[in-house]
């Protein structure tokens, strides 16, 4: 178990559709001057910047109002480009839930955040998930869509990996995607998965934003 305190103050990075969960790891390409401040800050800091959605997808304003459950991570690699420009690789830590909003810090978004609620994110959890039915049944959702993937990069990787990595790349929608953030733990992750991916064979609609949070 990682014991080291987590920041009471985050960077968030709004994405609509992008999904962090904690262990697994998030490539990024900074290019706006507002997020090139961030992550030059947090290289400069603790390394730490959370991922979270916005609450209306469709909404396109600077700023837009953001789910209240995101995933903090870490930079674990990055490189900054002759033009200011960043790729880095986020590797996610601890789901958080977001108290309140700071005031902007050089055109970037700040949060105040709290962990309590998800203490055991720090731990690798111990669940017990039929990986071959979820395997399955996403092969049959990305077959729906003609879409491939490369079975052979799950093979060696452990239950947490494997639907974690699902969950990131499928294309669920932004809804979705913040569902299977807010899962209370591997199991209910891995039968959502496959609870959408059932949905989507149905032709019936995915989950009713309102249920999220």
């Amino acid at each position: 178990m990682d014991v080291s305190p987590l920041p009471a103050i985050v960077p968030i990075f709004p994405l609509s559709g992008v999904l962090l969960l904690p262990r697994s790891p998030l490539p990024l390409h900074i290019f706006e001057p507002r997020y090139r401040a961030m992550a030059r800050d947090a290289l400069a800091g603790d390394g730490y910047i959370a991922m979270v959605q916005p609450s209306d997808s469709a909404n396109q304003a600077a700023n837009p109002a953001i789910y209240t459950v995101a995933c903090l991570g870490k930079i674990i690699n990055s490189e900054e480009l002759d033009d200011g420009r960043y790729n880095i690789i986020l590797r996610g830590h601890s789901r958080l839930r977001v108290v309140q909003e700071l005031p902007l810090k050089d055109g970037y978004r700040r949060i105040e955040a709290d962990y309590s609620a998800f203490r055991g994110d720090r731990d690798v959890p111990t669940d017990s998930v039929d990986r071959d039915a979820v395997i399955a049944e996403v092969e049959r959702y990305l077959e729906r869509r003609q879409l491939q993937a490369n079975w052979d990069n799950l093979s060696k990787a452990n239950d947490e990996a494997v639907v974690n990595a699902l969950s990131i790349a499928c294309p669920f929608s932004p809804q979705e995607k913040q569902a299977l953030l807010e899962a209370d733990n591997l199991t209910d992750r891995a039968d959502l998965i496959v609870a959408l991916c059932q949905m989507d064979a149905r032709g019936t609609d995915g989950l009713n934003p309102t249920a999220l949070h």
